[in-house]
């Protein structure tokens, strides 16, 4: 048996596997802090092209989605936090090892009161689903209480938006659950 998450030790490279914080959760957190800081800008809609980095930090070039706007602004650091399709770890040369996409999922928040009394097995931070064709969603707990992240895993590009999301709900416990929102 594997052990279970409070087992877990905290480890001195990641603050994410000890306390697990939805990005729902943490990047709001993140913004109020970055606010509290005069000297930060925050820019949504914004699309970096280019940046070059020297001695005296970083010369980026950026684009308004919004207005088209080109903009180029100076900064000591430029943070890559852009996904495996990364621009910046790209123009910095650095190179996707291993596989470069896995596959697409669709991520369906449900609220489940009392779910810990709907099923026979212990409480747990995620549970795994496992049918014939295998490994199919995952539900993860989000606020310790009744709000769940369904991740339906394998779905197809072009079928995120007419998933059978209800119909996954059924297979997964045998009856309906209320759909609370979904964020592909």
């Amino acid at each position: 048996m594997a052990p279970s998450f409070n087992t877990h030790r905290s480890s001195p490279f990641s603050p994410e596997r000890p306390i697990p914080c939805p990005q729902t959760w943490f990047d709001p957190i993140l913004k109020d802090r970055a606010r509290s800081f005069p000297q930060i800008q925050l820019r949504y809609q914004t699309e970096l092209q280019n940046f070059i980095q020297d001695t005296d930090g970083v010369t980026v070039d950026l684009v308004d989605q919004v207005t088209g706007r080109s903009q180029q602004i100076q900064a000591k650091y430029l943070v890559g936090c852009d996904g495996s399709d990364s621009l910046v770890r790209s123009l910095l040369g650095i190179q996707v090892r291993g596989q470069r996409h896995l596959d697409w999922s669709l991520n369906v928040y449900l609220r489940i009161p009392n779910f810990k009394y709907l099923h026979r097995t212990e409480p747990a931070f995620r549970y795994v689903f496992v049918g014939p064709e295998g490994t199919w969603s995952f539900l993860t707990m989000v606020d310790g209480k009744d709000l769940y992240r369904l991740q339906l895993i394998g779905v197809d590009k072009s079928a995120l938006e007419t998933a059978d999301k209800h119909g996954a709900h059924r297979h997964g416990r045998g009856h309906y659950l209320r759909l609370h929102s979904k964020a592909p």
